[in-house]
This record gives structure tokens, sequence and C-alpha cells, in this order.
């Protein structure tokens, strides 16, 4: 019965009280805990879930424990890259920075020196203050003049923890991605809303996969 309640409830403690409370017997103690602790191992390797959050779970709604926060140590930044990005040469001039950021749907740009290594980062808010000006032309100025060059990057084999607290520290909508072996080799850009993505379906397939084990088949062809 101890056994029962546990791998039922996953609260072994409250199992071997309850048992202990019936029978008022110190000597079923030992024999409890040998029989609850297999039991909820059992439980959570080949289900995971209590009977209580299962019911909820198959009500659609959401659930999210302590350990899930950790989801984000095994996920690698380098899985979840977006590589489709263009980088800006340093020495581009006014027009053609300009050009490029109207032209983009993505208002940050990684600049990339005659070698193709990071130097610095260029947003939207970085060209908004000299197109504000009427009297600015831009003829002297080049993309280096305006990039910021204090970056902070995340390498490829770093995890989304990492990029997380990142992203949390410095407000950043972006994070460009260096290579492990060459720090000044941008290899993709990880976006805050990406990261956030990836964190969300993989907790929310970790949910949804168990409900479909407990759907089972009657005799007649019926689910129960």
């Amino acid at each position: 019965m101890g056994a029962v309640v546990a791998g039922t409830t996953l609260a072994p403690i409250t199992a071997i009280l309850t048992i202990f409370e019936l029978t008022y017997n110190y000597e079923v103690v030992l024999p409890l805990m040998v029989a609850c602790i297999p039991s909820i191992i059992v439980v959570r390797v080949l289900h995971g879930y209590s009977i209580y959050e299962t019911k909820l779970l198959m009500s659609g709604i959401r659930i999210v424990r302590g350990h899930d926060a950790n989801r984000l140590r095994e996920m690698k930044v380098g899985d979840y890259v977006w590589r489709e990005f263009t980088p800006m040469r340093q020495d581009a001039p006014f027009g053609q920075v300009v050009a490029e950021v109207l032209s983009s749907p993505f208002p940050h740009f990684v600049v990339e020196d005659d070698q193709g290594l990071l130097v610095g980062v260029l947003t939207l808010r970085d060209v908004r203050a000299p197109l504000a000006d009427p009297a600015y032309n831009g003829d002297e100025v080049r993309a280096g003049d305006l990039m910021s060059r204090n970056i902070t990057t995340v390498r490829d084999d770093q995890n989304l923890e990492e990029a997380f607290h990142l992203f949390s520290r410095h407000n950043f909508s972006f994070l460009p991605v260096v290579s492990r072996s060459n720090l000044r080799k941008v290899v993709g850009c990880l976006k805050k809303d990406d990261l956030l993505t990836a964190y969300d379906q993989h907790v929310l397939h970790d949910q949804v996969r168990p409900v479909s084990s407990l759907v089972c088949q009657l005799p007649g062809g019926r689910k129960g």
C-alpha cells in the first residue's frame, strides 16, 4: 500500500508517515522505505509525473518544475545559432550603411575588418542620431566610426544558460556567436527571441510527451 501511494503521488515521506500512523508500528518504517523509494524511481523513469500532475497535463495545464530551469544547461548555443546573417565591412561608407539598415529586417549588424574578424557591432540606434540631423551628409563617415567597440560575445560551445545570463545583465536583443578556436571569428548570431522560443519548446515537448502514454486501448476499441 505504501509503494502504491508513493508511486502515484511521488511523495514517499507522506506514504511512509501515513502507513506508520495507520499501524503505529515503528518496525514497518524500514520495509516501507525499501518499498517506496524504488516505487518513485520506477515512476520517474517510466512516466515522470504524479497522478495529480498527470491530470493537469491532460487538461492542458502546463507545469514548470524547478528542474526545468536547468534545461538551458543541456542546450548548446551552436545548435540555435542564426547563421544567415550579413556582416558589414568596417570601411563601408555612410550611404551603404544606411541602405543596408533600411533593407534589412533586423536592426543589428556584425562589423568585420578586411580579414573577416569581429571589430564591432552596429545597431539602428547608432545610425538614428545622424539621420535625424538634416545637415548631416556623412561623406567622411564609415561604419567603423558609428559602431560600438564594446562587444559582448558568446562561444558556440557554451550553453544557453550562460547566454541567458548575458541577455539578462546587458539587455541585448542579440549576441554575436564566435568560434571556440577563434574568439574574433563570428559564426552566427544568437537572438534573444530564439533562445526563449527554444526553451519554451523544449519544456513543452517534455510535458506533452508522457501524456500520450496515458491513453490505453480498452476492449472494444475504446480508449481509457
